[in-house]
């Protein structure tokens, strides 16, 4: 785990400057409460001295797992280049814009499954149930999940005129050999090297093209 870093946070309600201790690398092993934090998704909320406010803040950081061999950036800002790779054998390089994505990304890299198979089963639960929505309804974050039957996609929803609902496909031993069937060859052929952006928009691509 490298040396803490200093961040400014600004609390929107009093406007009472704080300061945050972070560190740039962030090593699983090393600081498994903080790892804990970032899939539950309370590493980067801060609470104002002042006035008790709760907001969040961001900032680039790498979330190093040496154990599972991965490596993910934590990078808000596109425009940034990557960060430079530190030594390490890595499987999967991979870089994310937000704090949700970065928790969904460590929890599908833990897992015995590639993240980019898991990325195209949240798209393929997002395709199915998008168009049969009635108007007025919202989706939220595809979310990996495992789940006491094994890994499990979820999707929460409010539906117009009924209320919360969540969208699930479980990745079970037959789902997965679907998926492997149908997309196995094409991502063993996905040149999988260098930081990459792993998401909803790869997973239509990807899918867009083996469907042609």
């Amino acid at each position: 785990m490298s040396k803490p870093t200093i961040f400014k946070w600004t609390c929107p309600q009093c406007g009472k400057e704080e300061l945050v201790m972070r560190p740039v690398v962030l090593d699983a092993a090393a600081d498994p409460k903080s790892a804990a934090a970032v899939k539950d998704e309370t590493y980067f909320r801060v609470r104002c001295s002042h006035c008790g406010t709760e907001g969040d803040f961001l900032m680039n950081l790498l979330y190093a797992d040496r154990e599972r061999g991965f490596l993910i950036a934590l990078q808000p800002d596109e425009k940034l280049p990557f960060p430079p790779v530190p030594p390490g054998t890595w499987r999967a390089l991979r870089v994310v814009r937000d704090a949700e994505d970065l928790a969904d990304k460590v929890r599908a890299l833990e897992s015995p499954l590639d993240d980019r198979l898991a990325a195209v089963a949240e798209y393929l639960l997002y395709r199915k149930i998008r168009p049969a929505l009635p108007a007025g309804s919202a989706m939220g974050m595809t979310v990996f999940h495992m789940g006491d039957a094994g890994p499990e996609v979820l999707l929460p929803m409010e539906i117009a005129g009924k209320g919360y609902a969540m969208g699930k496909d479980v990745l079970t031993a037959e789902r997965l050999a679907e998926l492997n069937e149908t997309y196995g060859a094409a991502l063993a052929a996905d040149e999988d090297k260098g930081f990459r952006v792993i998401d909803r928009a790869w997973a239509k691509e990807f899918v867009d093209r083996c469907e042609k």
